[in-house]
């Protein structure tokens, strides 16, 4: 699972590679610019400079570390074209939402991802307890976290079953249909544009998974040339990542276990059975504990932003061979009632509404908040 792709994972909610720059990062000054509606905030955490674009009309937010490969420490603003060119910096070069500089010296150079992901709010508050803010502000709990149970990495007494073993099914064989704009005017398409949806980019082929499919699924097996990757999506938290699912080697397919630990959903691989975190991103019991997944940073938007960015992706079909209504949410009550929460969690973090959606960057096991209310 540690192989490295140079590839891009867009669900607004691209992709992270984890290769470190040797230079030591600078302290800099939180900076917001913004010249209509998008924004562009620029960062430091835990010692990385970063750089955050959000824009709260077309839903999206998405982060990138300042430092190239070279060592260069860039300065952007935002740029008001569009989509999806989003950036600008003081040597002149474009820079689209993909992390790419699209124009200037730098053309064809590629901004390294974070390891982020949009989820809700009381998801970040229980797994990452403590959770910085960008707004600044403070926590003041003094929530203490049970210690590991013994072939956990977590107390498995908090760990709930709550149905069967690929009681919800993963979609191991996954059918696509190309986007195509001018069909979509002449007879439509079976995403309205306010849904949201997952992107994904990589050797150039992009494709779609909408979350009117995923509730009913959460995982989707899934391949795109030579690389093998897992998308998941659990509705109780909202949160969708997607990794590498090769094995010692060999690429292996993951299902939803049925378990959950704070709401969120724990998949297990076929493989060896061993059951993974979606949000830790990690092995937390089996044969493979402690070991960590190679995610890809998401781009999670809405339908209609997706279309600004592509031309024809290629999107996930309700043909998945299981008899679900699709046109149904089974979590829409659940999604209506913001403060409801169906399963316990360890501990409510009660700064934000409980299920706000927000962008959390995850560095050195630290994560920060974001919320689209910055970037208004």
């Amino acid at each position: 699972m540690k192989k490295q792709y140079s590839f891009i994972f867009l669900t607004l909610s691209l992709s992270i590679f984890f290769f470190s720059c040797k230079k030591e990062a600078p302290i800099i000054t939180p900076l917001n610019t913004t010249d209509g509606s998008s924004k562009v905030i620029q960062d430091d955490f835990e010692g990385t400079p970063i750089v955050v674009i959000g824009n709260s009309r077309n839903q999206f937010m998405i982060a990138y570390e300042r430092t190239l490969e070279d060592g260069t420490l860039m300065d952007f603003t935002v740029e008001q074209r569009a989509l999806p060119i989003v950036m600008k910096d003081t040597e002149g070069n474009l820079w689209d939402l993909e992390g790419h500089a699209v124009e200037g010296p730098r053309s064809g150079e590629r901004l390294k991802p974070l390891n982020s992901y949009i989820g809700f709010w009381f998801a970040w508050g229980t797994m990452f307890p403590g959770i910085e803010m960008y707004d600044g502000t403070p926590y003041t709990g003094n929530f203490v976290q049970e210690p590991p149970s013994q072939g956990w990495t977590l107390p498995k007494e908090r760990v709930l079953t709550v149905l069967g073993q690929d009681g919800i099914p993963a979609i191991d064989e996954p059918k696509f249909e190309t986007f195509n704009l001018r069909t979509s005017i002449d007879d439509g398409f079976f995403i309205d544009d306010h849904e949201l949806v997952i992107g994904v980019t990589v050797n150039g082929t992009t494709r779609i998974y909408p979350h009117a499919i995923l509730n009913w699924h959460e995982i989707v097996n899934d391949r795109i040339d030579d690389f093998y990757f897992s998308l998941s999506f659990c509705p109780i938290t909202g949160t969708a990542i997607m990794w590498d699912r090769t094995i010692n080697g060999s690429p292996t397919t993951f299902g939803v276990s049925g378990l959950l630990y704070n709401g969120n959903v724990i998949p297990y691989d076929r493989e060896t059975g061993s059951r993974w975190s979606q949000m830790k991103q990690s092995c937390i019991n089996g044969n493979l504990i402690g070991d960590e997944m190679s995610p890809v940073q998401v781009l999670e938007t809405t339908w209609a932003t997706w279309k600004l960015l592509k031309g024809s992706p290629e999107v996930l079909t309700t043909d998945t061979g299981f008899g679900k209504d699709y046109t149904t949410n089974p979590y829409e009550n659940y999604i209506v009632d913001h403060s409801h929460l169906s399963y316990p969690v360890e501990y409510d973090d009660d700064r934000l509404p409980r299920k706000e959606r927000v962008l959390g960057i995850i560095i050195n096991g630290k994560a920060k908040a974001f919320r689209f209310k910055d970037f208004e």
